[in-house]
């Protein structure tokens, strides 16, 4: 039961016409064209155009079963072309054919005869009565022994039927269409959560002038045993990090980084001059749990939940960084807002910073999953 997959070549293909990079969204218009390559001679053609969405579950555990599927949407086979077709061999010109096709505002069914506690399409909020497309999204239980997985896809096919005085020939092309889920309100700044963590750096670079300087064995031997000669800065990072961030919200979400020296731990030849610290890196991860449910062999649910972690690709940021990130500790406020200099925000194609997607990160499928932020830091003392 896997998603349905792009097809198409020189007997058909679909192209769209500009589609919106995030999504299309219900009552959008899906443009485009139908493209013949290769030769044809046929006395009776006919060519159709059809758009299909649809919700499929598959849990297959130890004491579970559910294989459930629902239709959303089925607009065709609507006739785009029909009659004498003629395509010369070698032709530079292929044959074209534009096509327009208008996405509902809601899905076109929803089977009250079906146990509709297990179905994947939401309701709308405001309007209890009418249901909601839910987003594309696709997960597959990441455990070799485990089987389980959910989609909910949307597709075009074209089908080509013609009739020469011969033979007679019959193709077919697939072309999938993203859905995005309708945008919610944009919300404010959300509250912050503060996480703490302890650490400290023992070197004798942490001296005022002896930053690069050379060391010695002996200051190495010193260094090795943790030796008290040796000055050691201890600290508290202090991350503060939304309890939520929106999908799709411009405004940058904020991540403060905060770094308070323990004074009364600290050696005393650096009291009177703290060291800076450089903020080198920041890994964000998210961890996804994704619920499955679908109708049970014998009625009611089944149900099956498992979790994901998604690297987001911060670390990307950093290094493409030119200017340091630092806090120095002597000051009244040791911290910095890292995402104000990125410009953090957080959309269904990944992590981005100043409105670009982040090398490395990996798409996340926000429509039916739950999302945890977790970040890893890496300071270096200077």
């Amino acid at each position: 039961m896997p998603p349905t997959e792009d097809k198409g070549g020189d007997d058909l293909k679909i192209i769209l016409s500009k589609p919106p990079p995030d999504g299309y969204l219900p009552c959008d218009t899906i443009v485009g064209r139908i493209v013949r390559s290769r030769s044809i001679l046929a006395t009776e053609a006919i060519i159709t155009l059809s758009l299909y969405g649809r919700t499929k579950t598959n849990i297959k555990i130890k004491g579970k079963y559910s294989r459930d599927s629902r239709q959303l949407v089925k607009i065709g086979p609507r006739a785009i072309f029909k009659g004498a077709l003629h395509l010369a061999e070698g032709s530079n010109e292929p044959l074209s054919l534009p096509f327009a096709v208008g996405i509902p505002l809601e899905p076109s069914t929803c089977r009250t005869s079906r146990n509709c506690g297990v179905s994947l399409i939401p309701l709308d909020q405001e309007h209890p009565g009418h249901h909601l497309f839910p987003g594309t999204f696709a997960s597959l239980e990441p455990a070799l022994s485990e089987r389980a997985m959910c989609f909910v896809e949307y597709y075009i096919t074209a089908h080509l039927q013609s009739v020469s005085s011969r033979h007679s020939e019959s193709c077919e092309a697939v072309h999938r269409i993203i859905m995005r889920h309708p945008p919610d309100t944009l919300l404010g700044q959300p509250k912050l959560k503060v996480f703490e963590a302890r650490g400290h750096i023992q070197s004798h670079h942490l001296m005022p002038g002896k930053e690069h300087t050379k060391l010695s064995f002996r200051q190495h031997m010193q260094t090795f045993v943790e030796s008290s000669k040796v000055p050691d800065f201890h600290f508290r990072i202090i991350l503060k990090a939304p309890l939520a961030i929106q999908l799709d919200n411009p405004e940058p979400f904020q991540l403060t980084v905060e770094v308070r020296p323990q004074l009364d731990r600290t050696s005393d030849i650096l009291q009177d001059q703290m060291p800076s610290v450089v903020v080198s890196d920041i890994q964000m991860v998210l961890k996804q749990n994704t619920v499955l449910i679908g109708e049970g062999i014998f009625g009611g649910s089944a149900t099956h939940a498992y979790w994901e972690l998604v690297e987001l690709g911060l670390s990307h940021a950093f290094r493409q960084k030119k200017s340091p990130i630092t806090i120095s500790t002597a000051s009244e406020d040791p911290s910095v807002n890292i995402g104000e200099p990125f410009g953090l925000t957080l959309h269904q194609h990944g992590l981005a910073s100043n409105g670009r997607i982040l090398i490395g990160g990996k798409d996340i499928s926000p429509s039916s999953s739950l999302i945890t932020l977790a970040a890893r830091m890496r300071l270096d003392g200077r």
